[in-house]
């Protein structure tokens, strides 16, 4: 509590104070008119004081949830963690959390390894930095710091004897994961994680051990992709006058509606088709040359289908269309081509002979043959 106290920089005579309300207290306990002898304390705080609820909240602050499936709720007495199980991998991560938990109450008071506040979120193929560190730098004789992934176990990178240990990784981790060498000596053992796959979504633990004893934070990241489509071929054609649908459909983890932005654009001439900003269209965004001739379906963008119509398909429409869309970390866009146009269908009348008059006939549009009039 009192390492606590001074780390969030309260004056050190109130920490005096504290130290000296908390220590040596005397206890007893009464049952009707018989009083217990007294025995001197020094864990915990009086009940029902004003300064217990106080002296919580510094004591807790650093007691949270390592994932972002599961919910802290911290009392005086007791904690309790609240997960929302949906895939399969959930329960696991809710196991972790209550490891964490227990190794959190369980932990020595010589030194604190912190982490992230909360889970990270990595872009697909990009560099993630996984952060581990303490306030006050370790002796580095005898220091061991570990990286594991859970669930599958797996050793992502080790320093030992002064060094780290690279034969020692996990295969997949191999030429992946590195320590900043140069910083263990000042407490920082954070880890860089490039070219982040799929399957490097998890839960992380960085576990310190040195003489004073053993500590560890846990880091939970999210692997975020995005994969933009065009379905049914990248090349279309239309009728002028008529109408034309121009897929795109995009698969991610982040859900459409979180997108920050999607936009339909003509690329030869830098034109704005449409744009799908903060959950909706802004209609005022569209070029003048695709003014009330474009509409995505709604109903389908819940399911990351943001397909167009054009409509009143004219010449000028030919060319190359782009569909990008961006998240908070990444961009991806896919293209579609309007190649070729092809003029409307003019009626020409069809003449026929009949094989007994030998005077010339046509097929009406309602399929009677009549004769034609030859006359001048």
């Amino acid at each position: 509590m009192i390492k606590k106290l001074h780390h969030f920089n309260i004056f050190p005579f109130l920490i005096h104070w504290v130290h000296c309300f908390l220590r040596d207290r005397p206890q007893t306990v009464r049952v009707g008119t018989v009083t217990s002898s007294s025995t001197i304390t020094n864990t915990g705080s009086p009940q029902g004081c004003v300064l217990s609820p106080f002296l919580f909240i510094p004591y807790t602050n650093d007691c949270v949830s390592p994932s972002s499936i599961t919910t802290y709720f911290k009392y005086s007495d007791d904690t309790a963690i609240l997960a929302l199980l949906r895939p399969k991998q959930s329960f696991c991560h809710y196991q972790d959390s209550i490891s964490h938990t227990m190794v959190h109450e369980q932990s020595p008071a010589g030194f604190h390894v912190a982490g992230p506040p909360g889970p990270l979120v990595a872009p697909l193929g990009g560099t993630l930095l996984l952060p581990c560190f303490v306030e006050t730098p370790l002796d580095v004789q005898g220091l061991e710091v570990e990286w594991k992934r859970t669930n599958p176990d797996a050793l992502v990178h080790l320093f030992q004897g002064g060094e780290s240990r690279p034969e020692s990784q996990y295969p997949a981790y191999k030429n992946r994961a590195d320590f900043f060498t140069p910083e263990i000596p000042r407490g920082n053992f954070s880890i860089l994680l490039n070219n982040v796959t799929n399957e490097d979504a998890g839960i992380y633990r960085c576990k310190v051990y040195t003489d004073q004893g053993t500590n560890e934070t846990a880091v939970d990241i999210n692997v975020e992709y995005l994969v933009v489509m065009t379905r049914g071929g990248n090349v279309l054609s239309a009728s002028v006058g008529g109408e034309v649908i121009l897929n795109c459909s995009v698969d991610s983890h982040v859900p459409p509606e979180e997108f920050e932005e999607v936009t339909w654009k003509k690329t030869d001439k830098d034109l704005l088709v449409l744009l799908f900003q903060d959950g909706q269209v802004i209609q005022d965004a569209t070029h003048e040359m695709y003014k009330d001739r474009v509409e995505l379906f709604s109903a389908e963008i819940p399911k990351g289908n943001f397909s167009f119509k054009l409509k009143d398909v004219r010449t000028e429409d030919k060319g190359e269309y782009m569909c990008e869309v961006h998240t908070k970390y990444l961009s991806a866009n896919s293209t579609v081509v309007l190649q070729q146009l092809v003029q409307p269908l003019h009626r020409v009348p069809l003449a026929l002979w009949d094989g007994i008059t030998d005077e010339p006939q046509h097929l009406s549009a309602d399929g009677i043959i009549e004769p034609i009039d030859a006359s001048p």
